[in-house]
């Protein structure tokens, strides 16, 4: 006869380790824009999604005005910059930037250094 091993709770076990902490969540603009990437909105929508963040907006432009993009003339209306991106690279950059405003930098630690490195 074989008796099974019941495992332990993972949900009691990470409760023990992590305490009352709370994982941050995203601001509401780049779970909008989010939502209106997936759901496979115009561009238009997406754009006026993306106004609501002014950091987001200018990360957009800044990335479409870059060197990478090697365009003759300088992008400033964000419907013209996200359809240059594309939803992947938009959805990207969204993400990237939500991860970034979420997580707090830990104490000590030189971000501006690490990200120059």
């Amino acid at each position: 006869m074989v008796f099974w091993k019941r495992s332990p709770d993972p949900r009691a076990r990470l409760r023990e380790r992590i305490g009352e902490y709370e994982l941050p969540s995203f601001s509401t603009s780049a779970i909008s824009t989010l939502s209106l990437l997936r759901a496979d909105a115009d561009m238009a929508d997406i754009a006026e999604g993306l106004l609501a963040d002014p950091g987001l907006t200018v990360r957009i432009l800044r990335t479409v005005n870059s060197a990478g993009f090697g365009l003759r003339h300088e992008i400033t209306n964000v419907v013209s910059a996200a359809k240059l991106l594309g939803r992947s690279r938009l959805e990207s950059l969204v993400l990237t930037a939500a991860v970034g405003e979420s997580i707090p930098a830990p104490t000590g630690f030189d971000n501006e250094g690490f990200w120059q490195t």
